[in-house]
């Protein structure tokens, strides 16, 4: 589901979204697994310069999803939980509005943290946060936890960028979003990616045909795979498709 609620008056615009997703696989012989699982709430308050299409405006920003994750090649290592991770940003900058199709944000102060709320992910320093300190033993294997991971990564001045195109044909709706975030107090190079694409394809009143992408890349999310026969244990880029026919309703 995706959700709008934009309100226009005189210099003041100010626009809020939501997103919400949740799908499950289920195979025969096999465990089910979570297709998709996301919520996303965004709102951006504006104040007209002159007679420009330029906005000064905050920014706020939530992103988690509802319930655990787990390793789709061991579904008994937890990957995700609900707020775990979980972010929420913050930031002021200037907003280009051409139109209502198009939407330019540039924040060069905004504070991004970052919650693990499952002390097991916590514990493991999901996220990029600081993991549990423990004991060792005498074979010098971790023993007792001295110090639990930290739950949350606060305040970095960072410079994220906002891409909102919307537009539309006849039959035929697409709607992208992109983010970029670049933390230029730390390795100012490793810039987070969020994109995604909805193709809505309408068949009738009812039905429609959907294409849905979704790339995101963050270099605080370590991912074990395989590449040329070899472990790997770090960041890299993810990206989901999914196509579909189904019910579709727009009020």
């Amino acid at each position: 589901m995706n959700a709008f609620a934009n309100k226009r008056r005189d210099k003041i615009a100010w626009d809020n979204s939501i997103a919400i997703a949740y799908g499950l696989l289920a195979q025969e012989g096999k465990r089910s697994f979570k297709s998709d699982d996301r919520f996303e709430l965004n709102s951006r308050y504006g104040y007209q310069i002159g007679s420009s299409a330029w906005y000064a405006s905050a920014m706020l920003q939530f992103r988690s999803q509802f319930t655990e994750g787990f390793n789709a090649t061991n579904d008994t290592v937890k990957i995700s939980n609900l707020l775990a991770p979980g972010y929420l940003l913050f930031g002021l900058g200037a907003d280009y509005k051409p139109n209502d199709k198009f939407s330019l944000y540039i924040s060069p102060a905004t504070v991004k943290m970052t919650f693990v709320m499952d002390q097991d992910l916590a514990d493991a320093g999901a996220f990029g946060v600081d993991p549990a300190v423990y004991e060792l033993d005498s074979l010098g294997l971790p023993g007792r936890r001295t110090t639990p991971g930290e739950t949350s990564l606060f305040p970095v001045r960072c410079l994220p960028q906002r891409h909102l195109p919307d537009p539309v044909a006849k039959n035929i709706s697409f709607m992208t979003r992109l983010d970029l975030f670049s933390n230029y107090l730390k390795e100012p190079s490793n810039i987070d990616v969020n994109w995604e694409m909805l193709w809505t394809f309408k068949v009738n009143d009812w039905f429609a045909a959907t294409l849905n992408t979704m790339l995101i890349y963050d270099h605080d999310i370590d991912i074990a795979r395989v590449e040329d026969n070899t472990p790997k244990f770090g960041p890299t880029t993810q990206f989901r498709e999914t196509l579909g026919v189904g019910l579709n309703f727009k009020f």
